[in-house]
Order: C-alpha cells, then sequence, then structure tokens
C-alpha cells in the first residue's frame, strides 16, 4: 500500500495545495511519482479487490502517503481519498531524482526489495480483508460474525449459571474464584475471555465498585437479560449484524445529537437533517448510511433520516460489545 502506518516528518521542499472533500488524490495502478504530506484533514487509502473497497488505513496530520512510487517509480497500488478539506505538501519525485541520484547504489538496492515486499504484503492483506465481504455476498452469510455470535451466547449462559452458583447472601461473587472456573469451564474457545470480562464491566453488566475493595462482583440480571434476548434474537433470524466500524461512528455521532435527546419514549420516530452539524463530517458516511438503511435501522428520505431513538441506542450498545470480538475489519476512526 501508500503508507505502512503512517510516517511522520517534514521534508524541506515541496509546493502547498489544498483539496476538497471526497477528492481521490491518488489512483490504483496509475503512474505517478508524487508523495504527500498532510498538513491538515483526514484521508483514506483504500484498494479495490472484487469491485469492494478495502480501507487500508486512515491517515492525519503529519502523516505521508504515496512514498512507494515516489522512490521506486512503479504503479500506484493503493487509491487515496479525500475525507475532509485538506492542506498536503506535494512532492514530486520527478523533480527530486537528482537528488536521489547522489545516493549510494546500494541503498537502491536494498530499498526495492523493501518496496517490493511491502507491495507483496499489502496485496495478502487486500485479500484476506476481502474474503469475509466475499463470502458474505456469495454465501449469504458471515461465518467470522456467527462464530462470535454463537461464542457469545455460550459465554453468556455459562457466566450467568457460575454467578449464581458462586453469590453468596449479599447477592454478590468472589471475583478470582467465579472467573477461575469460568475459565476452566470454557474450555476451547474463538474469543478472549479477558475481552468478555471487559465487556461486562464496560457495559455495565456487572457492578465492579466492590471489585477493588472486597474482591467481589454484582450481575445486574436486567441489563444481562437485555444482551442475551439480542443475541438469541439474531442467531434464530440467522441474520448475525455486525455492523461496520462506520456505520458505528455515525450511529454515535446521532446518539450525540441534540435531536436525539428530544424523544424518550419508544416508538416515537426521531428525524435528524444530514445536513446536521452531529453527523456531517462522519468518515464514510455515505457507506455508513447505505448499510444502516440496508438492514432498516434508519429511515432515509430525501435529505434527512428518521429512526427509533430508544432502539437505536440499544442496538448501538450491542453491537459495540460484539464489534469488541471481531479483528477482521480496521477501525476508520
Amino acid at each position: 500500500m501508500e503508507n505502512q502506518g503512517g510516517t511522520r516528518g517534514q521534508l524541506s521542499e515541496g509546493r502547498a495545495v489544498s483539496i476538497n472533500a471526497g477528492t481521490i488524490i491518488v489512483k490504483e495502478n496509475e503512474v505517478s511519482r508524487k508523495m504527500y504530506i498532510i498538513r491538515k484533514g483526514k484521508a483514506r487509502v483504500y484498494k479495490t479487490y472484487l469491485n469492494h473497497k478495502v480501507t487500508i488505513a486512515v491517515l492525519g496530520e503529519g502523516e505521508i502517503f504515496g512514498e512507494l512510487s515516489f522512490f521506486d517509480a512503479q504503479p500506484r497500488c493503493a487509491s487515496v481519498e479525500a475525507l475532509s478539506d485538506l492542506n498536503l505538501v506535494e512532492i514530486d519525485g520527478d523533480n527530486s531524482a537528482s537528488q536521489m541520484e547522489s545516493l549510494p547504489t546500494w541503498v537502491f538496492s536494498i530499498l526495492r526489495q523493501v518496496f517490493f515486499r511491502f507491495r507483496e504484503m499489502d496485496q495478502k492483506i487486500t485479500v484476506l480483508q476481502s474474503m469475509n465481504e466475499y463470502q458474505k455476498k456469495i454465501f449469504k452469510n458471515d461465518n467470522v460474525a456467527k462464530s462470535v455470535y454463537l461464542e457469545l451466547l455460550r459465554f453468556v449462559r455459562t457466566f450467568e449459571l457460575l454467578f449464581e452458583k458462586h453469590k453468596d447472601g449479599s447477592g454478590s461473587a468472589e471475583r478470582d474464584g467465579l472467573y477461575q472456573e469460568l475459565n476452566d469451564l470454557l474450555g476451547t474457545r474463538v474469543i478472549g475471555l479477558k475481552v468478555f470480562w471487559r465487556q461486562l464491566k464496560v457495559y455495565d453488566i456487572i457492578d465492579n465498585s466492590l471489585e477493588e475493595v472486597q474482591g467481589k462482583v454484582e450481575l445486574h440480571e436486567k441489563t444481562l437479560g437485555g444482551w442475551k434476548e439480542y443475541l438469541n434474537q439474531e442467531i434464530e433470524s440467522e441474520r448475525y449484524l455486525m455492523l461496520s466500524h462506520s456505520s458505528l461512528a455515525f450511529i454515535r455521532k446521532i446518539i450525540g445529537s441534540a435531536n436525539f435527546g428530544q424523544v424518550k419514549t419508544t416508538g416515537q420516530m426521531a428525524e435528524l437533517l444530514l445536513d446536521d452539524q452531529a453527523i456531517r463530517a462522519a468518515p464514510f458516511r455515505e457507506e455508513a448510511l447505505n448499510e444502516l438503511t440496508k438492514h432498516k435501522i434508519i429511515v432515509r428520505v430525501d435529505k434527512a433520516i428518521t429512526f427509533d431513538p430508544i432502539s437505536l441506542l440499544k442496538l448501538y450498545t450491542y453491537q459495540s460489545i460484539i464489534k469488541a470480538f471481531d479483528h477482521t475489519v480496521i477501525n476508520v476512526e
């Protein structure tokens, strides 16, 4: 790819350019030796695989893209688009060729090998990241999401039973004994127990206020019951919903909007204009809108969206928990 994690730094030459949001700055397979340093704004590096955009990285201030083609003069192996208005420093490799010629020949020999390995690794990463999307389109099923759902339900049921066994007269359970037996009983697993335990605390499924002082935890049965019900519904329907990071970020923008807090009762629909300040700058907004509309989580009408705020808040909570166990997609925030 054109950037491996985003090198930071400044170069002494180059010209300042301004790019509008949505502009494709670098196109995959084109021939160009221009390299860019981001002074302000964000850009997405992506590759196209089976007509599907695969996000490789999201770059911000001080990061560089286009550096591989700048040095080895090979066609671009990824595209870069502006997520927001950008201020860039553009450095032309053709104009800098005379300076690079002054470097020892062995330097270029090493660089060519390094760049070849980067490009080869980049292609393998793209294929691996695309396999899950391809599988969902062809087989109408996401085995990664299915495994996460089934395993989480097993974790929840096991935890629920063991908590009943370990709790004392006050309704709390000794943390270490509960965790150890849970670890022993779960056996071979595809998701991490440490992450699962952390989600229990983060989303207030267990109250750990007594943990530091007494080494005990309390279970919020209603909260756990809601999560278990959601898992069961997804499994029974065979939907296995696992929203993208961009959709979760978009929902978070909706929840943070002023309009969201105005509707309190289930069944009442809220409306939000797409040019609302809260969601206007959401990353990959159109992709998020398409995904959320496809799954009927929101309804898009002209320049506005409508949604059930209570249902949306619950969905966001459960999807955030599930997303903690998905490592197949790059976070875009």
